[in-house]
């Protein structure tokens, strides 16, 4: 693992690409999200939307949706659906009552470390 101390922080735009790069590590590549998805759940909701990382370099990534107990129940339980394709543009709620985690993404290098736990 890297020396430098591990920052956690809400996502930016501009993270977008190398969230992607993490997932690409994290996931098969069918589940990987790309970066134009990244852009989208930063967009419907930032504060849902983690890195962390360590010397300047995104090394893990987080990402959740709020959505209602209504929207859960009246439709399948697809990944597809209850993310509305990966980008939580329409499945996303500000007030729902459900916090959904989504994935967690860590580095290989950095996997081991408790890093998806913090």
């Amino acid at each position: 693992m890297a020396a430098g101390e591990v920052k956690l922080r809400t996502a930016r735009p501009d993270d977008a690409p190398a969230m992607a790069a993490v997932d690409r590590q994290s996931w098969p590549t069918a589940m990987a999200t790309g970066a134009d998805g990244f852009r989208c759940r930063i967009a419907a909701f930032s504060e849902g939307q983690l890195v962390a990382e360590t010397d300047g370099r995104i090394v893990g990534s987080a990402g959740a949706q709020r959505i209602t107990r209504q929207f859960f129940a009246a439709n399948s339980h697809s990944y597809d659906l209850v993310t509305d394709a990966n980008r939580f543009t329409a499945s996303h709620t500000p007030d729902g009552e459900l916090y959904q985690l989504i994935g967690v993404g860590v580095l290989p290098a950095f996997r081991g470390s408790r890093l998806g736990r913090q």
